[in-house]
């Protein structure tokens, strides 16, 4: 199939993750049909690539739970857009526009689960960028951290990112960037520790401390929360 790549498994700060490369300019609607993706009504006329990112990121996920038994299932869309997950499981989906990963975990062990990949930001779109994401507090962290400004925003984009997909069944609804906080960040242990805000708080239910795993590779990075 020209359009997908082969399934990949990689791994990051030891869970597994789903993987492939897809090519938006050969997708067509078949492919949905032939990798037994159902594409809701909502995306019946969308652009190609808002098809090809969907079918991907949903064919990438089934996959993961084929591998544990979970056949002949659909992952359909849910309130805002969130996908639902076959009883017992959690996931997790994200995508750039060439790359789609997924992570799967049964339910009972874990609480928070959230994946996110994003291709680095560009340089020359940084500086216009960052603040709609990073406060003036986040950005003095940047110097420990010994990362070009462009990998550290992008790194706190997507760690934010994540760790909203992995609230989101608790609070339900979308949260700003300015709820979660970057309190710090440990290169050597590759993780983001973040703190959820006032309005964060509110909406959870209560404090919450959260660390991030990440992974720079291929001017891309990876981030996960998974907490028990």
């Amino acid at each position: 199939m020209t359009y997908m790549s082969e399934l990949q498994v990689r791994t990051l700060a030891e869970q597994s993750l789903w993987q492939c490369s897809f090519k938006v300019q050969a997708y067509r609607d078949e492919h949905a049909q032939l990798l037994n993706v159902t594409l809701p009504h909502a995306l019946q006329h969308a652009v190609p690539k808002r098809k090809a990112e969907f079918v991907a990121g949903r064919a990438v996920a089934l996959a993961a739970l084929q591998s544990v038994g979970c056949d002949g299932i659909d992952i359909p869309i849910g309130e805002h857009r969130a996908p639902v997950w076959p009883h017992g499981w959690s996931g997790s989906i994200s995508h750039t526009d060439e790359l789609a990963i997924a992570i799967i975990r049964p339910s009972n062990e874990v609480s928070l689960l959230g994946v996110d990949v994003e291709n680095l930001i560009a340089a020359t779109q940084v500086g216009s960028l960052m603040p709609l994401f990073i406060s003036a507090k986040e950005r003095k962290l940047l110097a420990a951290t010994q990362l070009s400004l462009p990998a550290f925003a992008t790194l706190i984009f997507s760690a934010k990112e994540s760790i909203f997909k992995a609230i989101y069944p608790y609070v339900k609804t979308y949260l700003e960037f300015s709820d979660a906080m970057l309190t710090g960040v440990d290169m050597n242990k590759k993780e983001a520790y973040f703190k959820l805000c006032a309005r964060g708080e509110a909406l959870f239910g209560s404090a919450l401390t959260l660390r991030v795993h990440f992974l720079f590779e291929d001017g891309k990075v990876y981030t996960l929360v998974c907490a028990k």
